[in-house]
C-alpha cells in the first residue's frame, strides 16, 4: 500500500522505454563506425553490454536509460565513451543500503519480534 500522494511515472512501450530489439538498434547507431574505404564496420559494443545481450530485461532497462539520456541530449556523448560496468554487490563485497521508506514498500519488517536481517 502506498500513500495517495505517491507520484507515478508511466512509460509508453517502445517510445519511452525501448524494447530489447529497439535498444540494440539504437546502440548500433551510436557505436557504428566506418572504415577508411567508406564501408560500415561491425558494431563493437562494450563488454558489459555484450554480457547482457541474452538478458532481455537488462536490455530493456538499458533502453530506458537510453531514452532518458536522449531526452537530455546526452546519449551520444555519454554512451559513446563505452564506460559500462555490471553492478554486482555480492561479487564486489559492497552493500546495498535501503532507507526505511523503501523497506516499508518492500514489506520488510520483523518476524516474531526479532529484527529482520538484510
Amino acid at each position: 500500500m502506498l500513500p495517495s500522494n505517491t507520484l507515478w511515472q508511466s512509460f509508453r512501450d517502445n517510445r519511452e522505454f525501448y524494447s530489447s530489439d529497439e535498444t540494440l538498434r539504437r546502440l548500433s547507431e551510436i557505436f557504428e563506425t566506418t572504415e577508411d574505404d567508406g564501408s560500415v564496420a561491425k558494431m563493437r559494443l562494450p563488454e558489459a553490454i555484450e554480457e547482457m545481450l541474452d538478458t532481455p530485461v537488462a536490455m530493456e532497462a538499458l533502453g530506458g536509460m537510453l531514452f532518458y539520456l536522449n531526452s537530455l541530449n546526452l546519449d551520444k556523448d555519454l554512451i559513446s565513451q563505452k564506460n559500462f560496468n555490471i553492478y554486482d554487490p555480492l561479487k564486489e563485497g559492497k552493500n546495498l543500503v535501503l532507507d526505511g521508506v523503501t523497506l516499508g514498500h518492500m514489506e520488510v519488517g520483523t518476524a516474531i519480534g526479532r529484527p529482520a536481517i538484510i
